[in-house]
């Protein structure tokens, strides 16, 4: 097992990896939601790929974001925004062959999407409740449900979690849920205590803005798009920051997606802080979670969060995001898409049995490699050639 991570790390090949993760894996059925929004200039789409966007560069369903991004955008000529859903290094697809399959299953799926009806859209509304907060709004009979939390001992939010928003909305008539981990409050390295967060509030929350949105009335309403790339970083990867400014008439509020992998501690809340000072009521700060440039050597916890290398530029970027994105509202029509893609290899628990042994691995590996550069430092001194067969 180690010596494909070697081959990955120190050869960037990662075929064997790939091939030695997807042995491991389990195939399951993965559910796709998207929500449409048609335009007369560019379709917007949001896409739930039901799939998390791992392990690390170059291997799986890393970089799925900014290669769906790019497949939309020359296949439909159209914006997809991969979210990050409520899940965890167990739903990677650990070979870029499959998750180039969920791609295309995706893009299939919505390249039809305007046989579905058309549904109009509440506002989003929040909920603070113990160390979440959640936002819903309606799409026709579907939640969107953006769930961010203030515990910065909190990495991806869980799938059972996920589970008790769906009974929730299903006792309330709800049929579809739309859901988004924010994944955008992380501190590193993690402070040395448990976390205090309880899945109960992050229900709770959900119910109460559910119950709010469920009583508003739905709107016709304008949409504009933005988006201002942050390039050579180590913290953002290739989409830069993507800004979706929703018009209701009487509020305007914005989704801001950050191409990265989580963001340090407080950036959320100093970029939400900002964008109101553009003409905004409220403001969501998501992560898509994506791997691009997850899997750095020598970093904690092996990447580094959104905000990690200059907090102040994305702060000003999602702001200048927001105002490029209200100036290209226009109408829209809404609708929602589902689907699922069959026979999908996900990863279970291969990552943490893989990362295990890596690790104890690594350790010797290191000792021996700085006893070799030693010696091979001094030989080189002594002017001395040697060769290791």
């Amino acid at each position: 097992m180690f010596r494909p991570y070697l081959e990955y790390k120190l050869g960037g090949r990662g075929e064997s990896l790939e091939a030695l993760l997807k042995s491991t894996s389990k195939r399951s059925k993965v559910k796709l939601t998207a929500v449409c929004f048609e335009r007369d200039s560019q379709p917007l789409f949001m896409v739930n790929s039901g799939v998390h966007f791992g392990p690390f560069d170059g291997i799986g369903s890393s970089s799925l974001p900014s290669d769906a991004f790019c497949a939309f955008r020359d296949e439909l000529g159209a914006v997809a925004l991969f979210t990050h859903p409520f899940s965890s290094h167990e739903k990677d697809i650990p070979s870029k062959e499959d998750a180039k399959r969920v791609l295309y299953e995706s893009l299939e799926a919505l390249r039809e999407h305007s046989r579905n009806p058309p549904v109009r859209m509440t506002p989003f509304f929040r909920s603070s409740r113990g160390a979440f907060d959640v936002w819903v709004a309606l799409c026709g009979d579907t939640a969107i449900c953006v769930a961010s939390s203030k515990d910065p001992t909190v990495d991806d939010l869980p799938e059972n979690a996920l589970e008790g928003l769906l009974r929730e909305g299903e006792s309330l008539g709800v049929s579809n849920l739309y859901d988004v981990d924010a994944h955008s409050n992380i501190s590193l390295p993690p402070p040395n205590r448990p976390s205090g967060a309880r899945y109960e509030d992050l229900i709770e929350g959900y119910r109460e803005a559910l119950n709010r949105a469920l009583v508003s009335s739905k709107f016709s309403m304008r949409i504009g798009y933005a988006n201002v790339p942050l390039d050579g970083r180590q913290d953002v990867g290739p989409l830069g920051v993507s800004a979706l400014v929703f018009d209701f008439g009487t509020s305007r509020q914005a989704l801001i997606i950050i191409d990265g992998n989580n963001m340090v501690e407080g950036l959320a809340q100093r970029i939400a802080n900002r964008v109101k000072q553009v003409g905004i009521q409220e403001v969501l700060v998501v992560t898509n979670d994506n791997h691009v440039l997850t899997g750095i050597f020598n970093v904690e916890g092996g990447y580094y969060p959104v905000g990690a290398r200059d907090g102040d530029l994305v702060v000003e970027s999602s702001a200048q995001a927001v105002e490029r994105a209200v100036h290209d509202l226009s109408r829209c029509e809404i609708r929602v898409v589902t689907a699922e893609v069959n026979d999908v290899p996900l990863l279970g628990d291969g990552l943490s049995v893989l990362l295990g042994v890596t690790i104890k691995a690594l350790q010797r590996f290191k000792r021996s490699l700085v006893a070799y550069l030693l010696y091979s430092f001094l030989l080189s001194a002594l002017g001395t050639s040697f060769s290791v067969g």
